[in-house]
């Protein structure tokens, strides 16, 4: 058998990492962050709990690795378009997808983001991620409408994305999601 190569070793390396990364948020949505331990996440994955520390030094950094992966998913979903009212309605349409799409990962969020005094870091990451998405809302509102103040529009059109996604993580398919995206995208997007 001949030796691995850098190239291999890096394959091996990202897989294995990835097995952690998948075991750790399969048992942090099943059980709880703090009813998750390392040798728990180890056993999941398959691995020894020295072969997970090769990798992370925490279970925090595993937690802050899942937690910057969601958020650059959500950064897919800001639509580059050169129509603004076509680009924010893109955006609203994505985001609604993915809530539905990903609802085990924005539970998680969820979770976390109301422990705020335990999470730190993580609670950094989403003033950060917020402020971008208001940015970014506001940037397409600018252009779109008259409006006085575009920012608190643009705050007051996340904060509905946000209670679209809590609502659907309570109530599921109970609630009319695509019909009040539709009507999020004619309030917003449409002049």
């Amino acid at each position: 058998m001949s030796p691995k190569t850098k190239t291999q070793f890096e394959e091996i390396r990202k897989s294995s990492k990835d097995k952690l990364i998948k075991a750790a948020f399969k048992l942090f949505t099943e059980k709880g962050y703090n009813n998750t331990s390392i040798r728990m996440i180890a056993k999941e994955a398959g691995v020894s709990i020295g072969l997970l520390y090769n990798y992370f030094t925490s279970k925090e950094e595993m937690l802050l690795d899942i937690l910057q992966e969601a958020f650059t998913n959500l950064d897919s979903i800001f639509v580059e378009h050169e129509d603004p009212g076509l680009q924010l309605s893109k955006s609203i349409d994505a985001f609604v997808k993915m809530i539905v799409k990903h609802k085990k990962r924005f539970l998680m969020l969820t979770q976390f983001g109301l422990d705020q005094n335990k999470f730190e870091l993580a609670n950094q990451l989403t003033i950060k991620k917020y402020e971008q998405s208001v940015h970014n809302m506001a940037k397409n509102l600018a252009l779109l409408h008259n409006a006085t103040n575009v920012e608190m529009e643009a705050r007051i059109l996340v904060a509905t994305l946000d209670g679209l996604a809590f609502e659907y993580l309570l109530m599921g398919n109970s609630i009319p999601l695509n019909q009040m995206k539709e009507y999020l995208i004619e309030k917003y997007c449409n002049l």
